[in-house]
């Protein structure tokens, strides 16, 4: 995880917010359908360099993503068409935004304990072993502020097995690559491979 590039939301999403006063989100589907996947792509692409905005994957299709409410819409409904709220992530069930929503059951009362990418410097809190496991960055934290990474890392389940291995296969080639390239030829050159905060630490 690391901090994002959040900007303004784009013209036809206010414009739509404000003129067709849409319900739900639901109803966003139904009626904005075409605002809802502009939004999408601006966010993947623009504040996100189609990386998942809580694991790092990177993401081209559109299909295999989607945008989750950082904070839940049924629990702050006053945020379910705030554009800061709106991260774009993968349909993972076991890690990210899912596993936040629908194995954790984050509460209303814990948003306090864990990172916000929107807001926070997250990419601070932590580093990456060379086996690909992600852990807090101890030497650069307070106490309060470990405690705000490990906790992030059980809510989005950023130990998963998947994610480990995948980081490893990125620490492998920037590995095989070392001295080769400054760190943002190796960025350049590894732009579609996710886990930009690996690259940067690896590099």
């Amino acid at each position: 995880m690391r901090e994002l590039n959040k900007g303004d939301e784009i013209t036809s999403f206010r414009d739509f917010v404000e003129n067709e006063n849409p319900v739900n989100w639901d109803d966003f589907h139904a009626r904005g359908k075409e605002v809802f996947e502009d939004s999408r792509f601006h966010i993947l692409s623009e504040e996100q360099s189609y990386c998942c905005g809580y694991t790092e994957i990177y993401v081209d299709d559109l299909i295999d993503c989607h945008i989750d409410h950082y904070k839940k819409k049924s629990q702050f409904p006053a945020l379910e068409f705030d554009w800061n709220n709106f991260i774009v992530a993968t349909k993972d069930n076991e890690f990210g935004a899912n596993h936040k929503d629908s194995v954790y059951k984050i509460q209303q009362n814990e948003y306090n304990s864990i990172l916000n990418p929107v807001t926070d410097d997250a990419n601070r809190f932590f580093k990456y072993t060379e086996w690909g496991e992600i852990e807090a960055n101890t030497e650069n934290l307070t106490e309060q502020e470990i405690e705000k990474a490990n906790k992030t890392i059980e809510v989005f389940n950023l130990k998963h097995k998947s994610l480990t291995e995948r980081r490893k296969d990125v620490i492998n080639i920037v590995n095989s690559m070392t001295g080769q390239f400054t760190l943002t030829e190796l960025k350049q050159h590894l732009s579609s491979s996710g886990f930009v905060s690996v690259i940067e630490q690896y590099g």
